[in-house]
C-alpha cells in the first residue's frame, strides 16, 4: 500500500524533486561507494592476483548518515610460489565476503572506473576461488560509475578522479600516489607500506562520494544493473 507521501512525489516531474526525493522515487534508500586497492598482477587481472584492501562508505539517502568499512590482507607468498603444488591467492576471501554482503545491503552501488575494473575484478576473484555464489545476483543492485557520468555530461580534458575533483571547486582534493615500489613492499607483508596503501584508498572513497554528489544534480540516477 502506498503512502500519501509517496503517492505525491510520484506525482511530481522529477526536476523538481530534491536529491532526497529522486531516490526514494527510484526505491533507492542505501548508496554503497567502494574502491579496491589490488596486486600488481599482469594486466591486472584478478585470477593473478588479489584484493590488497578495500574501503567501503555506505550513505543513508534518506538521513544522509554514512558508515566506513575497511579492511585488509596480505597476499600468502608461500602458499602461492610452491613450485610442486601451487595454490591461487586465497587471502582475500573474507574481503569478497564482506564486499558481498555490502552489495546486498544497498540499493546502488558507485564506481570510478568500477564497471570496467573494480566489479569485474571482485567476480573475478570470487569465481577464481570458486565462491560465484558471492557475486550479486542480475537485477539486485543497480551500478553508477563516475568515470561514465563525468565523461558523459563534462569536457574535461581527463576524467580520472583527481581531474574532476580539480574541475570542482566545492570537493576536497587529496588524492595521493603511490610508487610501484610501495605496492611491492605490500605484496612482501610490508605494514607500513599497506598502512599508505589503505589511507590512499580512503581518500579515494572520499573524493569518489564527493564527486558523485556533485555529479548527481545533473546526471540521471542509474537504472543499469551490476
Amino acid at each position: 500500500m502506498q503512502t500519501q507521501k509517496t503517492k505525491s512525489i510520484s506525482r511530481i516531474p522529477e526536476e523538481l524533486l530534491t536529491i532526497s526525493e529522486r531516490y526514494e522515487k527510484k526505491k533507492i534508500r542505501k548508496i554503497l561507494y567502494l574502491d579496491l586497492e589490488t596486486m600488481i598482477a599482469p594486466r591486472f587481472s584478478g585470477e593473478w592476483g588479489q584484493i590488497l584492501c578495500y574501503v567501503a562508505r555506505v550513505r543513508d539517502t534518506q538521513t544522509n548518515k554514512i558508515e566506513e568499512f575497511v579492511d585488509w590482507r596480505f597476499p600468502d607468498l608461500k602458499k602461492h610460489m610452491n613450485v610442486k603444488k601451487p595454490e591461487p591467492y586465497k587471502n582475500d576471501l573474507p574481503l569478497l565476503e564482506q564486499i558481498s554482503y555490502l552489495f546486498e545491503e544497498c540499493d546502488l552501488a558507485i564506481g570510478h572506473f568500477g564497471r570496467f575494473f573494480d566489479f569485474p575484478y571482485f567476480k573475478t576473484r570470487c569465481w577464481t576461488l570458486g565462491r560465484k555464489d558471492l557475486v550479486p545476483k542480475y537485477h539486485s543492485i543497480k551500478f553508477g560509475d563516475t568515470w561514465l557520468m563525468s565523461k558523459k555530461s563534462n569536457k574535461l580534458i581527463s576524467n580520472k578522479l583527481d581531474s574532476i575533483a580539480k574541475a570542482f571547486d566545492k570537493v576536497k582534493w587529496s588524492k595521493t600516489e603511490i610508487h610501484p615500489m610501495v605496492w611491492q613492499a605490500v605484496i612482501a607483508g610490508n605494514k607500513k607500506a599497506m598502512d599508505y596503501c589503505v589511507i590512499h584508498c580512503i581518500e579515494d572513497v572520499k573524493m569518489l562520494e564527493q564527486i558523485h554528489r556533485e555529479l548527481e544534480h545533473s546526471v540521471a540516477i542509474p537504472s543499469s544493473y551490476i
